[in-house]
């Protein structure tokens, strides 16, 4: 069963504090794990990409859900540069959850090259080949070896997406 997908435009991507992750990576994975760039426009290289309705990133500035993305080809983070997750729950909201991403050295390099060539547009998160979440890149900071995925979810749905972004 999947879990409800918040409104996307909630969400964002942004370092996080912790050093350790609370559920580390499975090895050998049992969901295939990648993160690619994409925005809501056409860009050059980007392929068209249909998305469900239920988990459509929603427009920021009218709310409307996008019903496509436009994604790069290539991956630019797979399951191997994550090393672990953590699941958290806002305090004041317990339906809006966090999940803290934990990332291979290499991991955070390619990052940190992403976020810097990428910010403003999206990174796509796709779970066994399927379209999970696009998230916003946002900060002028680029994070060191983990980030942030936030959004609508009560505590068992952000805990079922830390185990499968750690390929549980």
């Amino acid at each position: 069963m999947r879990p409800i997908m918040f409104a996307l435009a909630l969400s964002t991507v942004v370092g996080c504090g912790r050093n350790e992750p609370e559920i580390q990576s499975l090895v050998p994975p049992r969901t295939k794990v990648t993160f690619r760039v994409a925005h809501t426009e056409p860009f050059p290289g980007a392929v068209e990409t249909p998305i469900p309705e239920a988990r459509a990133p929603f427009n920021e500035r009218t709310f409307k859900p996008h019903k496509a993305l436009f994604v790069v080809p290539t991956d630019a983070l797979t399951g191997a540069d994550v090393l672990g997750t953590t699941p958290r729950q806002d305090k004041d909201d317990p339906d809006f959850g966090f999940v803290d991403i934990y990332l291979t050295k290499e991991g955070g390099e390619r990052l940190k090259a992403v976020w810097e060539a990428n910010e403003g547009r999206m990174l796509a998160t796709f779970l066994d080949g399927e379209f999970e979440l696009a998230a916003v890149i946002h900060g002028k900071q680029p994070p060191g070896s983990a980030f942030q995925l936030s959004g609508k979810y009560n505590a068992e749905q952000t805990k079922k997406l830390a185990l499968r972004f750690a390929g549980h």
